[in-house]
């Protein structure tokens, strides 16, 4: 055999073994590991406002870090104003109302700030601007605040058309029953 055909052999020989080699190589996939409350502060203040409702979501409920309703707010804020921000700017894209919710509660309830259910209603209010779940919910504790006159004058008119809001928002929700049968209550068809 000539040189060239050994090593040839040679070669052929060394790929298979290597990569016999390497099929026997365990691998172990990389586990997903969610972020921590810090990535979610640093994304936050990079401009992510989502990130800003999780990171103010784990300081409110203690995930990963205490408890601290002041930190939580503080979070909610950055998210909800660069909501109020795109809206006036006619920005489309932006941020969506719904982001003002947790605010809005925290707010209305004086956790990690002084109650003031003047602002709670006023957040709500542009909170039920929006489309989703969380809008839907807004929506809701928008119109229990008209009902019975908390943070505002009483506005029965009002609470009705927050109400069919809800269901606007999440039709096919327990909400949604909830608010066609207030509104029933009410005398209103829903």
């Amino acid at each position: 055999m000539s040189n060239r055909g050994r090593m040839f052999g040679a070669l052929v020989l060394a790929l298979t073994l290597s990569g016999a080699a390497h099929a026997q190589q365990k691998t172990t996939p990389k586990k997903y590991a969610p972020p921590t409350t810090a990535e979610k502060e640093r994304r936050c203040l990079g401009g992510d406002s989502y990130d800003c409702i999780f990171a103010g979501s784990d300081h409110e409920h203690g995930r990963g870090v205490p408890v601290n309703f002041t930190q939580a707010v503080r979070f909610y804020r950055v998210a909800c104003d660069r909501s109020v921000a795109d809206r006036a700017r006619g920005f489309a894209g932006g941020q969506l109302p719904e982001q003002c919710y947790n605010l809005a509660v925290m707010t209305r309830d004086g956790r990690g700030l002084t109650a003031d259910a003047a602002e709670g209603r006023r957040l709500l209010q542009y909170a039920c601007r929006g489309a989703a779940t969380l809008a839907a919910m807004a929506c809701w504790d928008h119109a229990a605040l008209q009902l019975r006159g908390i943070g505002g004058p009483a506005d029965r008119n009002g609470a009705i058309a927050s109400l069919r809001d809800v269901i606007a928002r999440d039709r096919n929700s327990d909400l949604a029953a909830r608010a066609r049968t207030a509104l029933q209550r009410l005398g209103v068809t829903p």
